[in-house]
């Protein structure tokens, strides 16, 4: 079994190979699909797949309690608080998987019923399939739980690689055979099913002391299971409006051919934020492990400024990236056509540039419980996002410029301003120091990647080779030119320095 220290870096590479897995299948998926499909088509499986994402939520923040709690119980050795916290998990998944089911079936009938966007038939068989398959599919998701609390990334990742790749060489399959949208629900039910059953088989093996009992069911667990759960459900509800919602309002108040250009947009944000989130996910559960002891404080706030400084480093480079070569990139990826989506990403990409930034802080505040305020934070931003987008789509010609607008705006006052007033309390540190060290590291990062911004601004050409040609020299030069700036006083390796500054964490972590 490795250390911690091995399991979090080697989890974390995983995943963010994983994640740059995930971008190159996309790709080469979506223009397949959208040219296969046609934009309406597209537009129509873009507004199923906003539907069904709102059942991702819907474990109402289970799976991160059952990760956080079983994590804290493992670092305390107490096996038969894991198999409760399990156990209990179990339970609450059946109750909220059956009336999930039952809510599939209406909304399934309604489509049918009243015929939604002329597709009915359609759109009510893939919610039957999918929907019916999270919903009755729920319980399994503790498994998933219970590995993430014992640091298991490399299982968990190793299973989405493998559905992954089968997935993304079904749908090709499919749309090459005119399946069409039906055939690629068929997909994401037999994948789905796959990715169940992996963790369940892995927690067998791994953890051999789970056990479901129902006589370690209590009242005190769900108690606790829920109270803080629930936060974290209401925090997923402001990322289903952020990145889900848009698609539903553009549908209703533009058309589904533009749901198809503003879902190439929101694809590129998904992208950097699951990337962001892959690299830095890792924390939640160490966190929570470390919580259980005051001892372990200092060394959680040293992690957390480490994980800081490369958050701001990692989220300023993707986000100028795709401000800088989203407009090309665009282009050759998907068509000309597609260009309409560009200033979308570039609205998104600046809020991303200040609040991406701080998703440590949120792991942080997440594995010392101190998450309540960030849900009731994410719901205000939520409501905010949802009406902003619909007054500036109906008041303005923005078109789906203002549904970005009415994302952005929200999630950068909120998640830029209001939070970090609340977490740099919780983390002892003075508000102004948080935002100068943020400005700081911003800049020199600014400073370091000026010469590719200036050289995209009047070179870059909409083709492959000049993106590639300027990503690869682009990359390294920001890495080293960050090492030149904060490395240690006397290492001057330049061939192996600025890796190790890079991947390393100071010494005593």
């Amino acid at each position: 079994m490795p250390s911690d220290k091995k399991a979090l870096a080697m989890g974390s590479g995983l995943r963010v190979g994983h994640r740059v897995a995930h971008v190159l299948v996309a790709l080469f998926l979506t223009p397949f699909i959208i040219h296969t499909l046609g934009a309406e088509d597209f537009g129509l499986w873009a507004l199923a797949a906003a539907f069904l994402g709102y059942y991702g939520m819907m474990d109402l923040g289970i799976g991160a309690a059952v990760a956080r709690q079983v994590a804290a119980a493992l670092g305390k050795k107490n096996e038969d608080g894991a198999n409760a916290y399990i156990s209990t998990a179990v339970g609450l998944y059946l109750v909220i998987g059956t009336v999930l089911l039952l809510v599939t079936l209406l909304a399934a009938w309604l489509a049918w019923q009243y015929d939604y966007h002329g597709r009915g038939a359609l759109f009510a068989q893939i919610i039957l399939m999918v929907g019916g398959l999270h919903s009755v599919g729920m319980p399994m998701n503790v498994f998933a739980g219970a590995l993430t609390a014992k640091l298991r990334y490399d299982l968990l990742t190793s299973f989405q690689f493998v559905t992954l790749i089968l997935q993304s060489v079904l749908i090709v399959a499919v749309l090459l055979a005119g399946y069409g949208i039906l055939g690629m629900a068929y997909v994401m039910l037999a994948c789905g099913l796959l990715n169940l059953a992996m963790p369940y088989l892995a927690v067998r093996k791994v953890m051999p002391f789970v056990r479901i009992r129902w006589s370690l069911v209590s009242r005190e667990v769900r108690r606790t299971l829920l109270n803080y759960s629930v936060f974290i459900f209401l925090s997923s509800t402001s990322r289903v409006v952020r990145f889900r919602i848009d698609v539903v309002v553009i549908a209703e108040f533009i058309g589904l051919v533009a749901t198809a250009y503003y879902q190439v947009a929101a694809m590129l944000i998904k992208q950097f934020r699951y990337g962001m989130d892959a690299i830095f996910g890792v924390l939640f559960p160490y966190f929570g492990k470390l919580s259980g002891s005051v001892a372990n404080r200092e060394k959680m706030f040293r992690v957390f400024e480490f994980m800081m400084r490369r958050a701001i480093q990692a989220t300023f480079f993707a986000a100028t990236a795709m401000i800088i070569w989203g407009r090309d990139f665009i282009e050759v990826w998907v068509g000309p056509e597609f260009t309409a989506a560009y200033p979308c990403v570039v609205a998104l990409a600046v809020a991303e540039i200040i609040t991406g930034s701080q998703i440590p802080a949120y792991h942080f505040l997440g594995g010392i419980a101190k998450h309540k305020f960030h849900a009731y934070v994410n719901i205000v931003e939520a409501v905010c996002n949802l009406a902003l987008s619909i007054l500036l789509v109906t008041l303005t010609d923005l078109g789906i410029l203002g549904v970005a607008l009415g994302t952005a705006i929200p999630l950068a006052v909120f998640q830029g301003i209001v939070m970090p007033i609340y977490f740099t309390k919780q983390i002892g540190i003075p508000l102004a120091q948080y935002f100068y060290n943020w400005a700081r590291t911003l800049a020199i990062c600014a400073f370091v990647l000026s010469p590719s911004i200036v050289y995209a601004w009047f070179y870059s050409e909409p083709t492959i080779p000049s993106l590639v040609g300027q990503g690869i020299v682009a990359v390294p030069l920001y890495v080293i030119g960050l090492w030149l700036i904060e490395r240690p006083r006397g290492q001057a390796d330049l061939a192996v320095g600025p890796i190790r500054w890079l991947l390393s964490p100071p010494a005593g972590l």
